[in-house]
């Protein structure tokens, strides 16, 4: 039931974010969309082509694709190449996963930490992912902690091994890496496409009216379906990629404090910095998907408007008081669409 419940929402949530075409019939401007689940979460592909048939048969590569990457890196499929590193086997790894491992340890490095893949015995000792989180003892925190960094993974040509008892959580960056799976897959058609994985939007192609794609911004005060801010996108004809890590995500309340998923990997815990959500706009899935949460995680600051100028087109920052930032990058293509509720600051009033 809760998996039908969180395909419901997270539907609805794509419609409201993306602003698409509404009228119908067999032609390029239409689009035809199909829907999935993978990755734990809804996925959804909409394509702009002639014909339903073939929009689907194009989605249906896609979903393929995103399929096959989540066999490979799930930490909760026992046969995934993710589990067996987990189990403390030495694992021969297939280019995709080593490719995911590999720039998710070069984001570990850029971000200080802040982005760790290793943190995989931490989460589930949370049970974020699970039916019942809940909140575990200091002791259990520092434990898994302890296993947790990079130096813990060792390899010899392209098998690997987990050291220190280190668990990988590819969660921070697989809905990203399933987006540039669906980009590879899009490369070969002549064809517009929206394509969603969780909190990762793929734009890829210039709007088939010519205008820019409308990309909404959850209101993580509301509910699913609620819009704070708009993007106005242009691809250039190529492929953007949208990402939103927020605290609403997945939360839930024990003795009276709430706890949300994204968590510290210096504190063990949730991350309390002021923050509400982070949305990053790239070139790459697994950049945007990445550094949403690293960005969530570092806090607003010199150090991690840095990494949005470096690694991004731009990023939003929404805070628990109200306050909106937006980068340089995204200043003149971002709309606030409630400005009852929050307020846009600058670079002179944050200074």
């Amino acid at each position: 039931m809760r998996k039908k419940k969180l395909y419901l929402s997270v539907f609805a949530l794509f419609f409201s974010l993306i602003s698409v075409f509404s009228s119908c019939g067999a032609n390029k401007a239409a689009g035809f969309t199909s829907t999935s689940f993978s990755m734990g979460s809804a996925v959804s592909s909409k394509v702009f082509c002639e014909s339903e048939r073939q929009a689907k048969s194009i989605s249906g590569e896609i979903f393929s694709s995103i399929d096959a990457l989540d066999r490979l890196i799930s930490a909760t499929s026992e046969s995934s190449e993710t589990a067996a590193l987990n189990r403390g086997e030495e694992v021969p790894l297939s280019d995709d996963t080593l490719d995911i491992l590999t720039k998710s340890v070069g984001i570990y490095g850029a971000t200080g930490g802040a982005l760790d893949v290793t943190l995989g015995a931490l989460t589930k000792l949370w049970g974020f992912s699970s039916d019942s989180p809940s909140l575990p003892s200091e002791g259990d925190v520092e434990k898994a902690l302890s296993t947790a960094g990079t130096d813990n993974i060792a390899s010899t040509g392209k098998s690997y091994t987990l050291k220190n008892g280190a668990e990988l959580d590819f969660g921070a960056v697989g809905k990203g890496a399933g987006c540039d799976k669906a980009e590879e897959i899009l490369r070969r058609y002549d064809f517009s496409a929206v394509v969603s994985i969780g909190g990762t939007i793929l734009l890829h192609g210039e709007r088939p009216d010519g205008e820019s794609w409308s990309v909404g911004i959850r209101d993580p005060k509301g509910q699913a379906n609620d819009v704070m801010a708009t993007l106005s996108l242009n691809t250039g004809g190529d492929a953007l990629f949208v990402s939103t890590s927020g605290s609403y995500e997945k939360r839930f309340t024990e003795n009276g404090k709430t706890y949300h998923h994204i968590l510290n990997g210096k504190t063990g815990y949730p991350v309390e910095n002021g923050l509400l959500a982070v949305t990053a706009v790239s070139k790459e899935g697994f950049i945007s998907d990445a550094l949403s949460t690293a960005l969530f995680v570092m806090g607003f600051g010199e150090d991690s408007l840095e990494l949005t100028r470096k690694y991004l087109e731009g990023a939003v920052f929404v805070f628990e008081n109200g306050s909106v930032y937006v980068s340089d990058g995204l200043k003149d293509r971002f709309e606030l669409t409630d400005a009852e509720s929050y307020d846009l600051i600058t670079d002179e009033s944050i200074n």
